[in-house]
């Protein structure tokens, strides 16, 4: 099924609220092998700072989000820049479908 909804409207037909496509953003830091650049990276697109990023990247667990319902076009150059090391996935009532092997957006 898609994520797409039709706007919702009122009585006399004017648009009350709508769809708006988003992505989200994660990463697994096990498999993270350049941290520091990785860091750098999510700071120039995902705002926050370097250390900010570095800290969480350096994370002993498996996954985590890096960020929750971005633009289209600003997790597109993100996983440009990093494909292997993030991963960018619609989501669906905040449950993650399958990520590509690639890490691009599906």
């Amino acid at each position: 099924t898609s994520d797409f909804r039709l706007p919702i409207l009122d009585r006399n037909g004017e648009e009350l609220a709508a769809s708006i496509p988003s992505v989200s953003v994660f990463a697994r830091p096990n498999e993270i092998k350049k941290k520091q650049s990785t860091a750098w990276v999510l700071a120039k697109y995902l705002g926050k700072d370097f250390k900010y990023w570095f800290r969480r990247i350096k994370s002993k667990r498996s996954f985590i989000w890096l960020k929750r319902q971005i633009d289209l076009e600003t997790s597109q150059k993100l996983t440009t820049k990093r494909p292997e090391e993030v991963c960018a996935t619609h989501t669906r009532r905040g449950s993650l479908r399958k990520c590509a092997p690639s890490c691009v957006i599906h």
